[in-house]
């Protein structure tokens, strides 16, 4: 009999969160797995990604706190084996709701970033660290992809050490070299590239990263930044741009479907970062063979990476100084054609969607 898994999800935009949420959707075991996913708005960029054997229900609310009892409809009309769910205020939002349900539904829930770095700048601080001590403990697991994250949530939170554990982001490798392979002649060339990608919002802190190559597009008309995404500091980090008089150099061409074409052609990709999970967009970068620099931000996510591999440098957390020497170190290294994967094997797809499905079928000890 296969166990039915309920994955309750925002929406399906282009974040790192939504990224991991339809890989799993993706590579889980059929044989295994019924697969259902509520949405409370079924909108996004990766919507079309989704299997057509995933029943897929929308909730049709504007935000999750209005989803909450059409959360709870879908479990008690579901009755799943279990319930998934990743990002820490839709999180509270299923937790707050879990005693409504049925007896026999489990709740693994993700956390993404470091509570501590990601509430500190957050309207209502203390309000979402009250709720986080209240509810992270009535989850039946919680999954976090670094040690730091592991460690904030016990030390700080009160989340039982024992229901904790730390599982990595799946990086369907093969998937993201065959498609940087596709070369649509959309990504200039004559330049040697430093690319960056994420969400426009002052978590990413492509600011710095502006401020850290300002001075290398100035001196170097040769080298191009380019930053992936959108969000509501577009305009500003454009307005910066021209400031510093690079902004013929700073491209902002928006979400991109395919930012891997831009990783393979790039010769450095950044990390600029204030905080930071398990970064979707680092991995993928060292799949496609571009080595990256980045910030030593809160989150320990990139100073477990780094000890890992040398293809991953470090400079300390906000130092513009410090970020422009290391991409002028490393950008004369300039790639051609797509080099080989320098992922570690610890993310590769596989051996961690065999850990989600260990802990969502509750084996113990699941690796």
């Amino acid at each position: 009999m296969r166990s039915r898994l309920l994955v309750v999800a925002a929406s399906l935009g282009g974040g790192g969160a939504e990224r991991v949420i339809v890989t799993l959707l993706r590579h889980l075991d059929r044989e295994r797995f019924e697969i259902h996913l509520a949405l409370v708005d079924a909108s996004g960029a990766y919507l079309s990604q989704v299997p057509a054997d995933v029943c897929v229900h929308d909730l049709r609310a504007r935000r999750a706190r209005y989803a909450f009892f059409r959360i709870v409809g879908t479990v008690r009309r579901l009755r799943p084996s279990v319930v998934f769910t990743t990002l820490g205020y839709l999180n509270l939002a299923v937790l707050a709701g879990r005693g409504l349900w049925p007896r026999g539904s489990r709740l693994w829930i993700r956390e993404a970033n470091s509570p501590s770095a990601s509430l500190s700048s957050a309207p209502r601080r203390r309000l979402f660290g009250w709720l986080y001590r209240r509810f992270y403990r009535r989850a039946d697991g919680i999954i976090c992809g670094t040690e730091e994250i592991r460690r904030d949530l016990v030390e700080n939170f009160g989340a039982p050490g024992v229901k904790v554990k730390v599982i990595v982001n799946p990086v369907d490798e093969e998937a993201v070299r065959a498609r940087a392979d596709r070369d649509d002649g959309s990504v200039p060339e004559g330049y040697r590239r430093i690319v960056a990608a994420g969400r426009l919002t002052r978590q990413k802190g492509f600011d710095l990263l502006i401020r850290a190559t300002a001075p290398i597009l100035r001196r170097r008309p040769d080298v191009h930044l380019t930053i992936l995404g959108r969000g509501p500091e577009e305009s500003a980090l454009r307005s910066l741009a021209e400031s510093l008089g690079v902004r013929d150099s700073v491209s902002l061409p928006g979400f991109v479907e395919n930012p891997y074409r831009y990783f393979k052609a790039a010769g450095l990709f950044i990390l600029s970062s204030r905080w930071e999970g398990l970064p979707n967009v680092v991995l993928e970068a060292l799949a496609c063979g571009t080595a990256v620099v980045a910030f030593d931000c809160a989150g320990g996510a990139m100073r477990e990476l780094a000890r890992i591999t040398s293809e991953v440098e470090l400079v300390p957390p906000g130092d513009v100084d410090a970020l422009e020497k290391a991409i002028e170190n490393n950008i004369e290294g300039e790639k051609t054609g797509l080099g080989s994967s320098l992922l570690p094997s610890r993310f590769r797809l596989d051996a961690v969607v065999r850990q989600f499905e260990g802990v969502f079928l509750d084996i113990r000890n699941a690796s």
